[in-house]
C-alpha cells in the first residue's frame, strides 16, 4: 500500500496551529509561557503574503501609469512587512506576562511583543518554519 499524501497535509496542519513554549534566550530553559501560532502553510499566512504581493503589484501599476519606476522598499518597510506576517500567524497567548500584567491576545499586543522582545520574535519565526510543530503523529 502506498503512502496516502493526505497524512502529510501541511496546510490543514498549519491551519490547526501549534502551542509554542517560549524559552529563556540565555539558558534555553522553558518559561511556561506559550504563543499559539498558525504555520507558514496556513491560509492566514498565505493570505497575508498575497495581500502584500497585491499591494506591490498595485503600486507598480500606478507607477507605470504615470511613467515612473516603483519606489524601492526601505529597510523599515521590509521589517514592518515581516512583523505583519508574524502577527498574522499569531492567534493566542497563554501565561505571557509583560510588566507584571498577563498579556491578552490582540494584533497590537502581538506586534508589541515581537518588537519589544526580539528573542520572542526569533523563536516564533523559527517555530513557524518547522512543520514538525504542526504535524501530529
Amino acid at each position: 500500500m502506498s503512502l496516502d499524501l493526505s497524512s502529510l497535509d501541511t496546510v490543514a496542519a498549519s491551519d490547526k496551529g501549534a502551542r509554542i513554549e517560549l524559552r529563556n534566550p540565555i539558558s534555553n530553559e522553558p518559561l511556561g509561557a506559550f504563543v499559539h501560532i498558525y504555520g507558514k502553510h496556513s491560509k492566514a499566512f498565505q493570505g497575508r503574503i498575497r495581500d502584500l504581493q497585491n499591494e506591490r503589484i498595485r503600486q507598480a501599476s500606478v507607477a507605470a501609469k504615470i511613467g515612473q519606476t516603483p519606489k524601492a522598499k526601505t529597510a523599515e518597510e521590509l521589517e514592518a512587512e515581516k512583523l505583519s506576517l508574524l502577527v498574522a500567524l499569531t492567534y493566542k497567548f497563554e501565561n505571557v506576562t509583560v510588566d507584571k500584567k498577563e498579556l491578552e491576545y490582540s494584533e497590537d499586543n502581538a506586534a508589541m511583543l515581537y518588537t519589544r522582545f526580539p528573542w520572542v520574535r526569533e523563536q516564533i519565526d523559527v517555530a513557524a518554519d518547522d512543520l514538525a510543530n504542526f504535524m501530529t503523529a
